[in-house]
């Protein structure tokens, strides 16, 4: 078993895992950062979060404009304009993990491990990579492992390929005809505006009578009427 002794042991390669290990290095601190998944390098926000979102938002105003110049929208003209729109978020993010791997990676007193880490003991993990199980021995042991989402019940849900989390959606091919959203929160009502702009059939289910339910009532007014404006049925309760 290959073996590695360290200052800190870091379980997470997100925004909170990368910005301490970049910190403790620069004060001489020996790192290792471990990541369970490579496409998570640099963590939420640019990988599977504000920057692809946004990024498929932009994109979904430019054809939602089509009109406006004369061209004459139809399913097909809206299912390749999603694929390029997709290709253009996934080339974006990919550099951006590259470089958010790198920044952190090529500091010579930091070392990243690919693998899923458990504890041993206070101050020992194993790592099962891919092809080996690795330790770790820490003086220090920090997680940073973030969340998941929470996902409703559903019968012979992990077999269905049209049952979708936030980050699973993002790496669709072909733009839904129809699309159900179980959530009338931020996350829920922005896939629901683009998906709606590229021209996908949305539906919005809320458990209660509250849309946004944080936020500012007349800034929950006014999102709901752009909502409606782009075709988006939310149903309540």
């Amino acid at each position: 078993m290959n073996e590695y002794t360290t200052d800190v042991a870091i379980i997470g390669f997100g925004k909170a895992g990368k910005t301490l290990a970049g910190a403790l290095a620069k004060k001489g601190k020996t790192v290792t950062v471990i990541e369970k998944s490579a496409k998570m390098y640099g963590g939420t926000c640019i990988n599977v979060g504000c920057l692809p979102t946004k990024s498929l938002t932009h994109s979904a105003k430019i054809i939602d404009q089509l009109s406006e110049f004369g061209i004459e929208r139809n399913p097909e003209i809206n299912n390749q304009f999603f694929k390029q729109a997709m290709d253009y978020k996934t080339e974006l993010v990919t550099k951006l993990n590259k470089k958010n791997y790198h920044k952190i990676a090529d500091l010579d007193n930091v070392t990243v491990l690919d693998g899923f880490a458990h504890f041993k003991d206070d101050h020992t993990l194993l790592v099962d990579t891919d092809t080996e199980t690795l330790q770790v021995t820490a003086a220090n042991i920090i997680i940073g492992t973030g969340s998941t989402a929470v996902i409703p019940d559903f019968e012979n849900k992990q077999n269905s390929p049209h049952i979708h989390t936030s980050e699973e959606i993002l790496e669709l091919t072909n733009l839904p005809k129809k699309l159900g959203i179980i959530g009338a929160g931020p996350i829920g009502l922005e896939f629901a505006s683009y998906f709606a702009e590229f021209g996908s059939e949305v539906t919005v289910y809320q458990f209660n009578d509250s849309l946004l339910p944080r936020e500012d009532k007349d800034d929950a007014a006014a999102i709901l009427e752009r909502l409606e404006e782009l075709g988006v049925t939310i149903e309540f309760n």
